[in-house]
């Protein structure tokens, strides 16, 4: 199928490099990172304390912006 690079990208799976488990959300500094890309712009949803919280602010950005 014909599809563009990025609509490409979304569709992988996770990295064998990804600790979390979950694609978006990440360890920094000893904090969890939620953080995605949308339309080739990084969008940093801010660092937490659990993965959980990162988890959540990853979730209610992409229901609030239908992705």
């Amino acid at each position: 199928r014909e599809v563009t690079e990025s609509t490409n990208l979304e569709n992988m799976g996770l990295s064998i490099r990804n600790a979390s488990g979950i694609k978006g959300v990440s360890m920094q500094s000893g904090k969890w990172c939620a953080r995605l890309m949308v339309n080739r712009k990084n969008i940093h949803l801010g660092r937490f304390l659990s993965k959980e919280e990162a988890v959540e602010a990853l979730t209610k950005y992409r229901e609030q912006h239908n992705l």
